[in-house]
């Protein structure tokens, strides 16, 4: 009697609905205080989409923007903005893990399951710990990117209190890789400045890794040490990083790159290859670039961060467990291993799902898109990509959007976020399986 009495409970306050519903209020609530009059500067006035799509792509820790954020919106407006990228990309990270503890909920069994998976936690305790050192970490990391942008501000700037807001906005969006700027052309004028590049670079990097990976990181000291899963994270991150900066250095060297110096074209290829993969900020024209390039920038989007990071993207353990599948078919081997580990079939097959879906909701998006705008392939193409995986890049077609169009890639934006958790959360489902199984076919592929 009593577990049927629970049953409602648990439905209605199961984590993905609890997440979902305080993003979508998150959002709503972000919504109504752009709007307001002293949320922009000047003359500007914030209308219903505009704001909207806002909130979303702060909430959603993306940084598309239709309106300026440097110009458009004041000093309380840029705080709101603020607001909305450290709730959003801490509560990626934690609440949904969190909430069921903060409320005294009694986890299931496939509930821990899947907690232990995502968390590596070997236990209640260790959930709790974890959860801890995600909210102490955040803001120790960020503490010390506010403390050295701000400095570097000031000495740009000579203005204090600008240079330290400057500089706690800038951190909080590079670690929680919103991509948002209090600069009109991003971080173009800082191109050369090798100070903020690398500071604002290290955030979003150690972002994008995920709370797992760098808690192992800090704590075991050791890359043996690591499990096989972060192992994974960490690997595919630098490959991730080194291949593609080769090709985009050699491609771009008299293209985009052309009358910069090697040291120069060094720093350019290795903030925008490590940036288009999950923190959205541009320190060089992306319409520079060639379409080659271009292309290769939307793979490195659709991949995205690590599990668990602030990032978007399919992740990186995703690609990595893609890539270790063709090869065990190459090498004619059964099974699929990773650092000494043999991987589920099931997680392989889930790795497929989680690309296909992806890839599945990028079409759909852009047929929609290139049906109401008028707007070359190109374009589109790229600013889909860059909303679902919430990276925030843009080749300059978000502002020229009609409200139909901002509204699909605010909806894009929020798939791309809350997409990913729900296929987490349908990973940790409940063993449904019947008590019987059909007799093998045979089936041609290929």
């Amino acid at each position: 009697m009593n577990t049927k009495a629970q049953q409602p409970v648990q439905n209605k306050f199961s984590p993905i609905r609890i997440t979902v519903l305080s993003f979508l209020a998150l959002i709503l609530f972000g919504t109504v205080l752009l709007m307001l009059p002293f949320s922009t500067a000047g003359a500007n006035t914030a209308g219903l989409i505009d704001a909207f799509f806002t909130a979303v792509s702060a909430v959603c820790v993306t940084g598309l923007i239709v309106q300026d954020t440097a110009t458009f919106f004041s000093r309380f407006g840029q705080g709101v903005i603020l607001i909305l990228i450290q709730l959003g990309g801490l509560g990626i990270m934690s609440l949904y893990a969190a909430l069921p503890v903060i409320f005294g909920a009694q986890l299931r069994l496939s509930q821990r399951r899947m907690f232990s998976a995502i968390f590596e936690a070997d236990n209640y305790t260790s959930l709790k710990q974890t959860i801890r050192a995600i909210v102490k970490y955040t803001f120790i990391i960020e503490s010390l990117g506010a403390i050295i942008l701000s400095l570097r501000f000031y000495y740009l700037l000579d203005d204090l209190k600008k240079a330290i807001f400057y500089g706690v906005f800038h951190s909080v969006s590079a670690f929680c890789n919103a991509g948002f700027a209090l600069f009109s052309d991003s971080l173009i004028q800082f191109s050369g400045d090798w100070i903020i590049n690398i500071v604002i670079s290290s955030l979003y990097i150690l972002g994008g890794l995920g709370f797992v990976v760098l808690f192992q990181l800090i704590h075991r000291r050791s890359f043996k040490k690591l499990s096989a899963n972060s192992k994974l994270a960490v690997v595919s991150t630098l490959v991730l990083i080194i291949v593609p900066s080769i090709i985009v250095f050699h491609f771009e060297f008299n293209n985009a790159f052309v009358g910069r110096g090697i040291g120069e074209k060094t720093l350019l290829t290795f903030l925008q290859v490590t940036s288009t993969r999950t923190a959205g900020f541009n320190s060089i024209d992306l319409n520079l670039f060639s379409n080659a390039t271009l292309f290769l920038f939307c793979i490195l989007m659709f991949v995205g961060a690590s599990p668990g990071g602030s990032g978007g993207g399919v992740k990186t353990t995703t690609a990595g467990l893609m890539f270790l599948s063709i090869r065990s078919i190459f090498k004619g081997q059964p099974d699929i291993e990773c650092f000494g580990r043999r991987v589920p079939r099931d997680v392989v097959t889930r790795s497929v799902a989680i690309i296909a879906i992806g890839f599945s909701i990028v079409t759909v998006f852009i047929i929609a898109l290139m049906m109401i705008e008028e707007a070359s392939f190109v374009h589109v193409f790229f600013e889909v990509i860059s909303a679902f995986s919430t990276v925030g890049l843009s080749l300059g077609l978000t502002p020229e959007l009609t409200d139909w169009g901002k509204f699909l890639i605010s909806i894009v934006m929020f798939v791309g976020r809350i997409g990913t958790l729900s296929l987490i959360f349908l990973i940790g489902a409940e063993d449904k399986s019947p008590s019987y199984q059909f007799p093998l076919g045979k089936f041609m592929v290929g």
